[in-house]
């Protein structure tokens, strides 16, 4: 062989090895997963190879998509991972118990608290307590996890307890673990399962024993890598040709990891769907499919941008795609992508019925000035139906209270009940019954705002906020609406709890909201600051942060407070700086109840009173040992 035919040869294999370089790694226990690809959805695409892969990421980019791979490089992919174990069989009887609040009934949520029934399941920080319950005069701390990274929730379904951590030693932030334990021994639980996913936790779903796990990464401008997955011992990274994307350029593109765990069968291997989407977004999901509501910015304008954006008053200065997923146990695949112009507020915002999917959006939209005047933003809100069969719009409400913001809404069956507020709460009532023709029936303007609802029985909506005089705010409210003639609603009765600078963590998340419909009974956990004289000169008074959890009493005919449990802490608490903390996304602050006992958890206390007069039982403290 001649010396040139030789140098072509090895120039060759040199351009091979460059290109799946970047795919195929040579290490020890690590592969890829096989070249073919899901089955392809309604639109979607596959890249062919590493370079289309950057190509439309920098394409995306160039044509005003956004910066993709804010932040530094993900740290690379571990190579090892703890033994596995035989996962536990599930089963166990006792007295009726609350679960987590969910949207859908049958669909669990992830929480930062969790009960079996006889024990219950609480994450301080980094750690989570297995508290065994009941009987409430034996309840204990039995066993204790310690955890490195952030625990953003646990899900328990039988004998199997599931932890997320976001980071962890030796794994920086960017990579999310799904611990999965046995629970057979509550008081010494094993680790059967452990997968790591590369990226931040986006959301979850706990459905007929299938855990759902959402994951968003974005690609590192400098160092564009492949998303990747670790099951037990084996590191597999996905290859373009298994990372779906819309077949149109998105902007701020990033990868979206949806992983179907089959917690009823641990050997099987789970296999995940990379999508190219919108960076995050919200997650709601049905019985048949998974949706992510993506909110773009408009601005600067952008050829990336399809759908509605220019309105006749302006332009939008969000739009919203909605990508569309049907599941079927672990199967699932992509149906199709709908575009409405604003924003949703949360996963409340969308509901699917009898095949059709509704979002309510605040729209944010840019009006020209005159001359010499600057643009005027104005808020709006909206209502879209869409068709599932091809997310196309068919029919919706637009101009619903201009100027105000959506704060709460909730979809019941042909109704959705929608708030707004900027000086004054509209609660209204729309008719959404007929897909193509949805319409306001009713409304009404009170005082304050709510930021959640709660259907009680089929005439009434329970309304949890803030009450607002003089633009101040002025304690927690807790409404009750008469909603049986649907043009006129009414506030039946309502509740101030706390003084000005109370707040509750129901303003931001559903899963702090407990009715025990048996007894008729509402919790609402309410924060206050509180400062107590020291007695010293000069005096420096103590700031002590209460926890108080409310049982009010609902009928038909109002509401009616009961009494109250109450945990109160020092400002500086063992150490930490416990401000604001129902935000922190490592701190609970629940309720729950197991027989005839209710249960308050507030960082690292739980009570357990009777909840026929609420007298005391017993206390546990979580971080004693």
């Amino acid at each position: 062989m001649s010396i040139g035919k030789a140098l072509a040869i090895a120039l060759l294999l040199a351009i091979v090895l460059y290109a799946i370089l970047p795919i195929l790694v040579a290490q020890p226990g690590v592969r890829t997963i096989p070249e073919e690809g899901p089955p392809p959805g309604k639109g979607m695409s596959y890249f062919r190879s590493y370079e289309e892969l950057v190509g439309y990421l920098e394409e995306a980019a160039a044509q005003g998509g956004g910066f993709y791979g804010v932040g530094m490089p993900r740290p690379p992919p571990p190579t090892t991972t703890l033994a596995t174990a035989a996962a536990a069989e599930e089963g166990y009887a006792g007295p009726r118990y609350s679960g987590t609040n969910v949207q859908v009934s049958g669909i669990d949520e992830s929480d930062l608290v969790k009960t079996d029934g006889k024990y219950l399941y609480v994450i301080v920080w980094s750690q989570l307590a297995i508290v065994k319950a009941y009987p409430p005069e034996e309840s204990e701390v039995v066993a204790r996890l310690q955890f490195g990274g952030v625990i953003p929730g646990i899900y328990v379904d039988g004998d199997l307890l599931v932890v997320f951590e976001q980071g962890g030693p030796g794994l920086g932030m960017g990579s999310v673990i799904v611990h999965i334990f046995n629970l057979k021994d509550r008081g010494s639980p094993v680790e059967v399962k452990k997968i790591v996913v590369g990226g931040v936790y986006m959301d979850s779903r706990l459905h007929n024993h299938v855990l759902y796990v959402l994951a968003v990464d974005t690609p590192y401008k400098a160092n564009i890598t492949l998303p990747w997955i670790m099951v037990d011992t084996s590191l597999r990274r996905i290859p373009p040709s298994k990372i779906g994307y819309s077949g149109s350029l998105e902007p701020n593109p990033s990868y979206t990891i949806i992983l179907p765990i089959d917690l009823k069968d641990l050997s099987k291997e789970p296999e995940p769907q990379v999508y190219l989407i919108g960076a995050g977004g919200t997650v709601y999901m049905s019985h048949h499919n998974l949706y992510i509501a993506s909110a773009i910015p408009t601005r600067p304008p952008s050829p990336v941008l399809e759908g509605p954006a220019q309105t006749p008053g302006g332009t939008d200065l969000y739009i919203t795609r909605i990508y569309r997923f049907s599941i079927d146990g672990t199967s699932f695949k992509y149906e199709g992508m709908g575009t409405v112009p604003g924003r949703p507020l949360n996963q409340f915002a969308l509901d699917e019925r009898d095949g059709y999917l509704r979002i309510a959006t605040t729209r944010v939209v840019m009006e020209a000035g005159g001359p010499g005047t600057h643009p005027e933003v104005k808020s709006v809100n909206s209502l879209y139906i869409l068709s599932l069969e091809d997310m196309k719009v068919v029919g919706g409400v637009e101009g619903i209270a201009p100027g105000e913001q959506i704060y709460a809404v909730r979809f019941l069956g042909e109704w959705c009940y929608l708030v707004t507020f900027r000086r004054i709460d509209p609660f209204f009532v729309i008719d959404v019954s007929k897909p193509e023709s949805p319409r306001v029936l009713g409304w009404l303007k009170i005082p304050g705002y709510s930021s959640y609802l709660h259907p009680y029985g089929e005439k009434m909506i329970i309304g949890v906020g803030m009450e607002v005089k003089d633009n101040r705010p002025a304690g927690v409210k807790v409404s009750l609406f008469d909603v049986s003639d649907v043009e006129n609603p009414v506030e039946l009765d309502k509740l101030v709890l706390g003084g000005e600078y109370a707040q509750t963590p129901i303003l931001y998340t559903h899963k702090a909201f407990l009715f025990d419909e048996q007894n008729s009974l509402v919790i609402i956990p309410v924060v206050e600051y509180r400062h107590v004289a020291t007695g010293t000169y000069p005096a420096k008074p103590q700031a002590y942060i209460a926890y108080t959890f409310y049982v009010i009493e609902v009928s038909e005919s109002g509401l009616r407070l009961k009494g109250n449990v109450t945990h109160v802490f020092k400002a500086s608490y063992a150490g930490y700086w416990v401000m604001a903390p129902f935000r922190s996304p490592e701190l609970a602050v629940r309720s729950l109840y197991i027989g005839d006992y209710l249960y308050t958890i507030a960082i690292t206390q739980i009570k357990i009173a009777r909840i026929d007069d609420l007298s005391p039982v017993k206390g546990i403290d979580l971080l004693s040992y």
